[in-house]
């Protein structure tokens, strides 16, 4: 749920639509239902869970914010390594529903931190230094291995640094 703000620009985008939020911290889905939200608690670590949510319906978007502390500039930045890790629970939604439906959502979003795009050893600078790449030490690696298993599902898919400020949000992030 977060803070309900990509919540609230897809109802704005698509006013038709059925927005469902899904959060795991009771506290969250309790904040996003006092303002409006359709949430639900679900705990999208667990793969029964996830399992069950990819078979209630299929949605015409699937927007993902997995966890971002691993990958964040503060804090261990433990990357994929960490616990929080929620990108692998994105590609296993998508398992589900091509499992339970033949298809996947025509169109997944997932948003984290700039982190995530930088290579071991500085900004873009590459990080093989004569080695295969390494995902689990190498955010950047991590991201062009993500992209790569959602090549199997999808034809385009690109990724983009932008910035909050940009687009009227009072925040440099």
């Amino acid at each position: 749920c977060g803070a309900g703000l990509a919540h609230r620009g897809i109802e704005a985008a698509l006013p038709d639509a059925e927005c469902i939020a899904y959060d795991f911290n009771a506290d969250a889905v309790e904040s996003a239902r006092a303002s409006g939200i359709n949430a639900r608690w679900g705990d999208l670590s667990n793969a029964f869970i996830r399992q069950e949510v990819a078979n209630r319906q299929m949605p015409d978007l699937l927007w993902a914010s997995p966890p971002c502390q691993g990958f964040s500039s503060a804090g261990k930045r433990l990357g994929a390594a960490d616990p929080r890790n929620g990108f692998p629970w994105v590609l296993d939604m998508l398992y589900h529903y091509r499992s339970r439906y033949g298809q996947v959502p025509p169109r997944v979003l997932i948003e984290n931190v700039k982190g995530m795009t930088t290579h071991r050893g500085g900004r873009r600078a590459p990080c093989k230094r004569g080695k295969e790449p390494d995902p689990m030490n190498c955010p950047g690696c991590y991201l062009e291995m993500v992209c790569a298993e959602l090549r199997e599902y999808y034809a385009h898919v690109e990724w983009r640094v932008l910035y909050a400020a940009e687009w009227g949000v009072p925040q440099h992030r």
